[in-house]
Parts: C-alpha cells; sequence; structure tokens
C-alpha cells in the first residue's frame, strides 16, 4: 500500500514556508559586485495557489497565485501570500 504523502504533510504550509525562508535570503543578501553606487534593499514578494483549491488547471493557478502576489505588494510588499490572504 503505498502513500504518496504521510499523514502528518503539511504541502502548503512547507511551499509557504520555503518560499518565505527565500525571500528572508534575498532580504539579507550582500551584493558587492553591483558597486558602491547601487544602494537600497532587494526584496521579493510571492503569491502561492494550491491545486485543486484554488485551481483545477495550470491557467487558473497561475491566475490566482498572481492574484495572491498583488496581494503581498499591495499590503507593503516583501512577503509571501496564499490565495485569500491566508498567512502561516
Amino acid at each position: 500500500d503505498y502513500q504518496l504523502r504521510s499523514p502528518d504533510s503539511r504541502p502548503l504550509q512547507d511551499a509557504w514556508e520555503l518560499a518565505d525562508r527565500f525571500r528572508q535570503a534575498v532580504e539579507h543578501c550582500d551584493l558587492p559586485s553591483l558597486g558602491p553606487r547601487a544602494c537600497g534593499e532587494l526584496t521579493i514578494s510571492g503569491g502561492l495557489a494550491a491545486f485543486p483549491d484554488h485551481g483545477r488547471c495550470c491557467l487558473d493557478l497561475m491566475r490566482q497565485a498572481d492574484y495572491a502576489l498583488r496581494q503581498a505588494k499591495e499590503s507593503g510588499k516583501n512577503s509571501i501570500r496564499l490565495v485569500g490572504g491566508d498567512r502561516f
């Protein structure tokens, strides 16, 4: 009896945590090769959508993830959002 996931798996939460760790790494990244004139911060925002909860085809999932990305940017940027504004 093969199971695709263990009963205690958390794929959506794990995806959000991975994306947020990446966001934090970018935020704290030192980019000396850009030279002294490149001042400021580098941040990223992201949107996550899950199959089948937020869409049943790639196009629907991309649209939903894009919507979540826009929510992340509108809320002040530098964040990862799940469709519907949910956060873990």
